[in-house]
């Protein structure tokens, strides 16, 4: 057997009786063995230490450390203390892997001598139910690039790779001589490793290969029992934060920093302080929101994508009561249909309920007089949900598409109302991305789409098919002039509304058809603008809702402008001439844009758009030069691959030679197992004589 393993797999086992056997068979059954295995037993209270030992008796690969219960991070920093091999591995006692794990991940570091190699793995359930997961967010990486370092990503590198310890092989000479080392705490002690390993490592591979098979679920292990304590995450974050700080090249990275910190900050603000009631949300919100207004975070909104600089500016912005204040809202969706189109609300209601933010209540609006019914006739699909309680239906009079608003900002006067539509499927983040918008801009309505209206020179709204539909000219910036297309999803705060708009007989009388004119009126008077909550997606429409839509009527026949004219003319009677536009560009004034203004930002946009492509273009120009350097490198690399090829091969004469060893030591067992046997059977007739000597001289005597 070699001396020295070439790769050390660390273990760290915590009450896994049921599964480590299972977990140490995966690799045990390498098809690279020369390996060493070491597994540190956490203080477990089960029978974990008893398998690991009765493992480690029969494979001399494996090596059993028993300590105090510290946590995962002490163990893998243990185990990693006593490791021999010239390359580590980290792996959790629940988890399985693919038996050529080691051997690709050691081919790939070998070609590419990097000093991380990453893979991607599965998760699984015990219900047979199968994720993919990513080793690496390639989404920041030009298509092809597989080797790089924090001078390809110098934005990205703390957040490129995921932060798990289980799906990477790691150079054990650049942990050590970097200093590398889990934190050792009860949770959270990964992400430093993972964060400070990837801004100093000169060079990270990645294998696309899912090579590890996550377990998710189970209750005993290391991960899941861990304490969801934000303490630990201040500890972690503030620790990568000081190694980096340290790096001659800090200045480069510091966007990466950043992103780091916010990321995890507010991660363990929505993940780990469920109740925003308790003093330990309040405690740590606190922290958090001093720590945004510090001088190496204080100008981090440049590095974040756009919901975490959401999250950021709103955390900057509020302390905790105000946040909270905000936060703690009920939030209901509301929509409504019409018979041509109930048969197809499933999948509508399915997308709305499958939100990342879901709403405390869907309601669904229905006319009395379309449904004379109630809900004997409804759609059989669609009573499942309102049967088992996740879909509210409520009858109404007939509003047309006002209905979907009207009643709700009355019955739920305190809640936040966001709006949906009928005829499309919904993105999984629409509640979420409004919702943020609502906390940085509580007085305005958050929209996911909007229309920018546009006035001629004499203040005069121009006919709708001049205004720019879809507009992305007012990203996250409250604008008076922008329509909300409640349809695609919008969120409304009933209180900021004056109550004299929710007047049935005026929504008849001048706006039946539209209900977004209505309502952008009854912002306007109500001193509430638009803010988009984010660049317009394109709606994803029902399949063949659209033969019944409005918008044939209030587009295709313009009666959007005889709306909007009727409702100009009601107002100018009450409240002056040109009523609406005056309020629209009275509103912070410097918020108005005319005709030249919208063409101006219109053409700084295009300039904008031509300086991001050269820039793209310059950057895929110097990863092609990357890449020819990679591929030089790979092709050194391939070169060598005799030499690999033979190390490979001296490992496995080493496994030849093991066995051998192996059996030779089992033979001199059994040996020493019939000698064994042959002495105890001479030391019983040693005392069958001996007996029988003393009983003939007892006789003698008597």
């Amino acid at each position: 057997m070699s001396e020295r393993p070439l790769v050390s797999i660390v273990v760290p086992v915590y009450n896994t009786q049921e599964y480590v056997r299972e977990s140490l068979g995966c690799l045990l059954s390498q098809t690279y063995d020369n390996i060493e295995i070491l597994c540190v037993n956490d203080g477990s209270t089960d029978d974990s230490l008893k398998i690991l030992q009765e493992c480690a008796a029969e494979d001399a690969r494996i090596h059993v450390f028993d300590r105090p219960n510290a946590g995962a991070g002490a163990a893998r920093n243990y185990g990693f203390s006593q490791a021999k091999g010239e390359y580590a591995l980290f792996f959790d006692s629940d988890d399985l892997c693919k038996e050529d794990l080691v051997e690709k991940a050691l081919t790939r570091v070998l070609e590419t001598e990097a000093d991380i190699i990453a893979y991607n793995y599965t998760k699984f359930t015990e219900d047979g139910t199968e994720t993919s997961g990513k080793g690496i967010h390639t989404e920041h990486m030009p298509k092809g690039m597989e080797v790089f370092s924090y001078r390809d990503f110098p934005n990205y590198i703390m957040s490129i790779i995921n932060p798990v310890p289980w799906n990477k092989l790691y150079r054990s000479s650049f942990i050590r001589e970097n200093d590398l080392h889990f934190e050792e705490i009860s949770s959270t002690n990964d992400i430093t490793f993972a964060a400070v390993s990837a801004a100093k490592a000169e060079r990270i591979a990645f294998l696309h290969d899912e090579l590890v098979r996550y377990r998710v679920g189970q209750s005993g292990t290391i991960t899941k029992t861990k304490v969801k304590n934000t303490g630990n995450v201040i500890t972690a974050v503030e620790s990568a934060l000081r190694q980096v700080k340290e790096l001659s090249y800090y200045p480069e990275i510091k966007g990466a920093a950043q992103r780091f910190a916010v990321d995890n900050y507010v991660f363990a603000l929505q993940r780990y302080t469920n109740d925003f009631r308790s003093g330990k949300a309040e405690e740590f919100y606190n922290y958090v929101h001093q720590r945004f207004t510090e001088e190496d975070l204080n100008d981090a909104e440049e590095a974040l994508y756009l919901t975490l600089a959401k999250w950021y500016r709103i955390i900057k912005k509020y302390d905790y009561q105000e946040f909270f204040h905000l936060y703690d809202r009920k939030i209901v969706a509301s929509v409504t249909t019409f018979p041509d189109r109930i048969k197809g609300m499933r999948p509508v209601l399915d997308s709305i309920l499958d939100q990342s933010r879901p709403a405390d209540e869907v309601v669904l609006w229905l006319a009395d007089s379309q449904f004379p019914e109630g809900t004997e006739g409804l759609p059989e699909d669609l009573m499942e949900l309102v049967n088992e309680g996740k879909v509210t239906i409520r009858f109404c009079k007939d509003l047309k598409a006002h209905k979907k608003y009207f009643y709700a900002f009355s019955e739920y006067a305190d809640d936040l109302i966001v709006t949906f539509d009928d005829d499309l499927l919904y993105y999984k983040d629409s509640i979420n991305e409004l919702f943020l918008t609502y906390l940085e801009f509580p007085h305005s309505v958050p929209a996911m789409r909007a229309h920018l209206m546009v006035f001629d020179e004499e203040q005069v709204i121009l006919p709708y098919n001049h205004w720019f539909l879809e507009s992305n000219i007012c990203v996250q910036q409250p604008c008076m002039q922008l329509l909300a297309t409640g349809g695609a999803g919008a969120l409304y705060v009933p209180e900021l509304f004056e109550k004299g708009f929710l007047n049935e007989k005026l929504i008849q009388e001048l706006c039946p058809l539209a209900d977004d004119l209505w309502l952008k009126a009854a912002e306007v008077m109500s001193g509430i603008p638009v803010v988009l909550a984010r660049p317009n997606r394109t709606l994803k429409y029902l399949p063949g809702s659209q033969e019944t839509a409005l918008y044939h009527l209030n587009v295709d026949e313009n009666r959007n402008d005889v709306q909007i004219k009727a409702i100009n003319e009601y107002l100018d009677s009450k409240y002056g001439e040109k009523t609406l536009t005056r309020k629209i560009t009275a509103y912070n004034g410097a918020n108005y844009l005319s005709v030249r203004d919208i063409m101006d930002a219109i053409y700084l946009e295009r300039q904008t758009q031509r300086q991001m492509r050269h820039e793209l273009s310059e950057k895929l120009k110097r990863a092609y030069a990357d890449k020819s350097a990679i591929n030089a490198r790979l092709q050194k690399a391939y070169a060598d691959k005799s030499a690999i090829n033979a190390r490979l091969q001296k490992a496995f004469a080493d496994k030849s030679e093991i066995n051998a060893k192996l059996q030779k030591t089992y033979k001199e067992k059994a040996e020493r197992g019939v000698k064994i046997k042959e002495l105890e059977k001479e030391l019983q007739e040693m005392k069958e004589r001996k007996h029988r000597f003393f009983g003939f001289f007892g006789k003698k005597n008597g």
